[in-house]
């Protein structure tokens, strides 16, 4: 026999053959598989009878890079036995604890396989929990014939890189004190499962510096902190992983440099950049949320611990996995609001968190300035998922039930929640009070010198007014702030507001806390100034212009009288009555009463535009309760009278009535007729409590006007002769007496003048003279009318003008207008033909032919009515009669008039007890139907009456005519 040696013999080991009945070739020779040869034992290299092996194991190469969760691998199984083998169990597994064993909950493959000699069996596996870094795939044969178990066993190692993110920089000290150490990184485990950081680097400018070769475990959210100093860890006394970098980092700039983290597979995990800041000298850099982009400045900010730094814990500023935060709260309005309006509320949430937030409730609730009580609460749930960073915006319409400032919070109540301090946010809700719910009451000022100038305010209402942020104003417009904390002014309490508080409680020994320091306090004007006090929001509560004439002297404040009268009544203040000159913080001097009913109007009402004489009418009297508490009102009279009438009207009203403050109430009287004229309504109330009676009692003057026509202008003399006095002549037409008090006149283009203010009355049928100047006397020196020489007489116009005649009220009664062609001039006057036709007419004008120019006082030389019926002439044929003896009268009548007649009646009466007076029943003859009488025309009657008296026997003759316009020669007496 011979021996054939391999040329490739690796020393140690001895050349064997394989097959020891095989030939002597080559191929049938091999290097012992065991170290000193297998000298008396069979060769190493000889197959067993059963072996079967795991060959070979390979990852798919198209992948350049691993990526967590599905990898292709292969493996090929040989049988490398010499006998065929059967029930071999093949398991593959992923060794997840990394003990080089494979266990039962690791084998993702188990099969059972069969192979002859030499025959090869090649697996294609899918793993789909692959992990991130380093695994190792295992693979086994298990068979009881396998003679050789050393190749049962394949173990295939691969490298998963790690997610971005996974482990970040979380805190950088990249400038400290000499006092910190070195410099140092921090950073953070994000993801829930622990990771080796074994082959780890960080980069620096391009350059790589190993962290660490050997195995070192980061714990899911933990943290590790690299540093070239050792004692670091002394230093800062932090119990996370510290570890000394195998290769040292390069410094870091303190103006600001980039760093990268890469695992073993080179891949970059994160990447921070950073600028520096000189002021953050000894001060960490700190990473807000570790799941946002490192990058970013928004994501760091320098440490609020005050040791520096957070090495190793959770940063100072770090974002908690729990956390929703209210990042915006605001309502509209923001002013002008008022009890029972609406406001909108906006709020803007978010969850700053890292985990989502899926179940939270919104409490909105609105409390109390004065006791903290909540006035309106309202709860809203959301349901919906809000993951990290993400914002919910949302709003409500909430109703404002309360006056004044209002605390409005907004709560979020979220269970899971780390962070309570950024749940809760509030704003102000201003809503204004009702107007003068405070008043100003009483201002000091023109103080003494020393002293300061101040303002007192006065609640009236009901209800507490909460001062906090009203302001005050003056006229230059300077706004000054009050206060801005809650401060209650009580029902009927005051509040003094000043810029010296100190001084103020020295001067007037007040209680301070009703005294209000304003840090901005105007100054107050000595001559005027205005004071203006608004609400919180926005609104007007009171203001006052004062002037020097409501009250002026040193030390000595303006008092307001009433609250409830207006304020910029200057009748409502005066100055202080008080011994100290003010009266600070307590009831003015001046106060008005609690129990105070006045008599504030009297109302004169009709149908028309004028009261107007016998035609019903209304007086109205106003009653106010200006006292501060309410009061009952017993009765209401009126009495109307005239100075020329007396008496015209006395009424009393029993009432009963209780008026609250301010209230008004109104009393009506209804009166079914007046003469006209200038009257006085002398009314007046009673009422048990009243304490002041100067205004329990009005009285008021009005005018009840007179139809048009009633009095007329009748003559004028718009010419006279030089140096006497221009008139005029006014006539009582009317069937009654005329109250001329207060008549007015005026020409075309004149004012209004008053006649006379004095009571004058003007009978029916009289005439009145109104006279330039008293030369009128001396042109007529026997004139015994009535006359009156008014203080302004409106100049006549010789060639054309208008007049017009006015009563009390300003009602026209009559107008004339005249031409010289009318008539008159040249000291003669301009007589009306008849009274009884406008005065507008031309023909109804013309010149006095009276002797003397004029006929003042007395019927118009030309007067000529429409209807005028008399007599003419009366006489008895016998004037010396006896008893029982017939006698014989005529009667003459004559139509002086312009127009026929209508039918006449003729009357014969005898004053038979000779007193001068005849009666209907002294009427002893009559004939009615007398037929008309033309113009001018005359008609004699005769008729006979048997004489029944004796002595000097008066008899009178009457016409009568239902239209006849002038009565005074319509009768005429004679005797027998």
């Amino acid at each position: 026999s011979y021996a054939i040696t391999s040329p490739d013999q690796v020393p140690g080991y001895s050349d064997e053959k394989i097959d020891p009945d095989g030939p002597d070739v080559l191929s049938n020779w091999g290097n012992s598989k065991a170290l000193d040869d297998t000298p008396g034992f069979g060769n190493s290299v000889t197959p067993s009878d059963y072996d079967l092996a795991i060959v070979s194991g390979l990852i798919d190469s198209s992948l350049s890079t691993f990526e967590e969760g599905e990898v292709t691998f292969f493996v090929t199984v040989k049988n490398e036995g010499k006998k065929h083998c059967e029930g071999a169990q093949i398991l593959c597994g992923l060794d997840a604890d990394k003990d080089s064993l494979i266990s039962s909950n690791e084998v993702f493959f188990d099969t059972t396989i069969a192979l002859s000699a030499g025959e090869e069996c090649n697996f294609r596996f899918q793993i789909s929990d692959a992990r991130q870094g380093e695994n190792q795939l295992v693979c086994k044969i298990i068979c009881e014939l396998d003679e050789v178990p050393d190749n049962n066993d394949y173990f295939l190692r691969f490298y998963v890189p790690f997610r971005m993110g996974s482990i970040v920089f979380n805190e950088i000290m990249y400038n400290p004190l000499e006092i910190q150490g070195g410099e140092w990184i921090e950073f953070y485990n994000t993801t829930g499962d622990t990771i080796d950081i074994k082959g780890w680097k960080i980069k620096k400018k391009e350059k790589y510096r190993l962290i660490t070769s050997r195995k070192c475990l980061v714990l899911p959210h933990s943290y590790f902190v690299v540093s070239n100093d050792t004692s670091i860890k002394d230093r800062w006394g932090f119990d996370a992983v510290f570890l000394v970098p195998e290769e040292i980092i390069p410094a870091l700039n303190n103006n600001g440099d980039s760093l990268s983290i890469v695992d073993a597979s080179g891949m970059e995990i994160d990447f921070v950049r950073y600028t520096g800041d000189p002021a953050a000298k000894g001060l960490s850099l700190e990473r807000l949320n570790p799941f946002c982009c490192s990058t970013s400045s928004m994501n760091w900010k320098p440490t609020v611990n005050e040791k520096g730094g957070t090495p190793g814990e959770v940063n100072s500023q770090f974002i908690k996995y729990n956390d929703l935060k209210i990042c915006e709260l605001r309502t509209t309005p923001l002013s002008h609001l008022s009890k029972g309006d609406t406001i909108e509320v906006f709020y803007r949430i978010s969850n700053c968190g890292i985990e989502p937030a899926d179940y939270f409730l919104v409490d909105i609730s609105v409390y109390s300035r004065q006791d903290g009580s909540p006035i309106y609460q309202l709860k809203k749930f959301y349901y919906d998922t809000l993951r990290f960073s993400e914002q919910l915006t949302d709003s409500v319409s909430i109703p404002v039930l309360e006056y004044g400032t209002q605390k409005l919070e907004l709560r979020i109540d979220y269970d899971k929640d780390e962070d309570t301090l950024n749940n809760v946010s509030s704003a102000i809700i201003n809503a204004g009070y009702p107007p003068k719910s405070v008043l100003i009451n009483e201002v000091m000022y023109y103080p003494d010198v020393g002293n300061p100038e101040w303002i007192e305010l006065y609640n009236p209402d009901s209800v507490p007014v909460n001062l906090e942020n009203f302001r005050l104003k003056d006229a230059s417009g300077k706004v000054s702030l009050i206060l801005a904390r809650p401060f209650f002014v009580f029902p009927d309490s005051f509040v003094v507001i000043t810029s010296d508080k100190k001084n103020l409680l020295q001067k007037y020994k007040l209680d301070s806390n009703i005294v209000i320091q304003v840090e901005k306090f105007p100054g107050l004007n000595n001559t005027e100034d205005s004071v203006v006090i608004t609400d919180a929001a926005g609104y007007i509560q009171d203001s006052l212009f004062y002037t020097k004439y409501f009250g002026y002297r040193q030390g000595v404040s303006i008092e307001r009288i009433s609250p409830l009268a207006a304020t910029n009544d200057i009748s409502n203040w005066d100055l202080s009555q008080d011994s100290n000159g003010a009266t600070p913080g307590r009831k003015n001097s001046i106060a008005k009463p609690d129990f105070d009913l006045s008599l504030d109007t009297v109302l004169v009402e009709s149908e028309g535009k004028y009261f107007f004489e016998d035609k019903a009418g209304r007086i109205s009297v106003v009653i106010k309760n200006v006292g501060l508490l309410a009061n009952t009102l017993s009765s209401v009279c009126i009495q109307i009278e005239n100075p020329l009438y007396g008496v015209l009207y006395s009424q009393r009203m029993n009432v009963g009535d209780t008026l609250n403050p301010e209230e008004e109430r109104i009393y009506t009287f209804v009166i079914d007729s007046l003469p006209g004229g200038l009257h006085t309504i002398f009314s007046y109330i009673e009422s048990a409590r009243d304490e002041r009676r100067l205004n329990d009692s009005l009285n008021v003057n009005f005018g009840v006007s007179y139809s048009e026509g009633s009095v007329v202008i009748n003559e004028i003399m718009y010419d006279p002769e030089s140096g006497e006095s221009e008139w005029i002549e006014v006539y009582n037409r009317s069937g009654r007496t005329i109250d001329f008090t207060e008549w007015y006149l005026r020409d075309a283009n004149g004012e209004w003048s008053v006649i006379t203010t004095e009571p004058t009355a003007l009978d029916s049928g009289e005439f009145l003279i109104v006279a330039a100047d008293k030369d009128f006397l001396v042109s007529f020196p026997d004139f015994n009318g009535k006359i009156i020489f008014p203080e302004r007489f409106p100049v006549l116009n010789n060639s054309s003008d208008s007049l017009f005649l006015a009563d009390v009220n300003f009602n026209i009664v009559d107008r004339v207008y005249y031409e010289k062609g009318y008539g008159g001039g040249d000291g003669v006057s301009l007589e009306r033909r008849d009274p009884d036709i406008s005065g507008l007419l031309v023909d109804n004008w013309g010149s006095s032919v009276s002797e003397d120019g004029a006929t003042p006082g007395s019927k118009n030389s030309i007067l000529r009515y429409e209807y005028d019926v008399g007599i003419e002439s009366f006489s008895f044929k016998d004037t010396f009669s006896a008893i029982g003896k017939e006698n014989t009268f005529v009667v003459k009548l004559k139509n002086t008039g312009r127009k026929p007649t209508f039918p006449l009646t003729l009357e014969i009466s005898f004053d038979g007890n000779f007193d001068g007076v005849h009666s209907d029943k002294d009427v002893i003859w009559k004939l009615g139907n007398i037929p008309p009488l033309m113009p001018d025309s005359t008609l004699r009657i005769e008729g006979k009456i048997f004489t029944t008296g004796k002595g000097y026997c008066e008899y009178r003759a009457t016409v009568r005519m239902d239209e006849d316009r002038d009565l005074e020669n319509n009768t005429l007496t004679t005797h027998v």
